[in-house]
């Protein structure tokens, strides 16, 4: 009785455990030089309407996973900084999963300008017991003194 009673558990357990691997979509991403990339954010996305689905971020191989995914056709897109974006073309989803081709990212030729951070004092600070008013802070106070200021 205990053996039919542990026949039947697996033969309940395996198509379950068959099933849930069956919508499972995965991929690789890489640099032009075949090197994998870390962290990169991948994002599924509905080729009837190009809105997001799933998000999966590449793990330290360059591998990248969707799990039950309900789709027919759908696009892989990723945008890293860095990188150029990349769009795939449309796949169909086969019954028992499938892995993906290889993506490889273009580095991108765009180059940030110099960064110019300025900073000006205010020229009226408001505290819970005072107001402080700091008429250097005023451009147009330049040639003025105090008392003109509070004039």
């Amino acid at each position: 009785m205990r053996n039919i009673i542990t026949i039947l558990l697996l033969l309940i357990a395996v198509p379950v455990a068959v099933a849930q691997n069956s919508n499972l979509i995965n991929g690789y991403v890489y640099t032009q030089d075949k090197k994998p990339l870390a962290g990169i954010t991948v994002v599924l996305v509905n080729t009837d309407n190009e809105d997001p689905v799933k998000t999966s971020i590449t793990d330290a191989n360059g591998k990248y996973e969707f799990e039950g995914i309900k789709l027919d056709r759908f696009r892989v897109l990723i945008q890293h900084l860095g990188f150029e974006k990349h769009i795939s073309d449309a796949y169909e989803r086969k019954a028992d999963g499938q892995e993906l081709p290889s993506i490889s990212l273009l580095e991108s030729s765009n180059t940030l300008n110099e960064v110019t951070i300025s900073a000006q004092k205010a020229f009226v600070t408001q505290k819970i017991d005072k107001i402080d008013v700091r008429p250097d802070a005023m451009l147009t106070t330049a040639r003025l003194t105090a008392l003109d200021v509070l004039e």
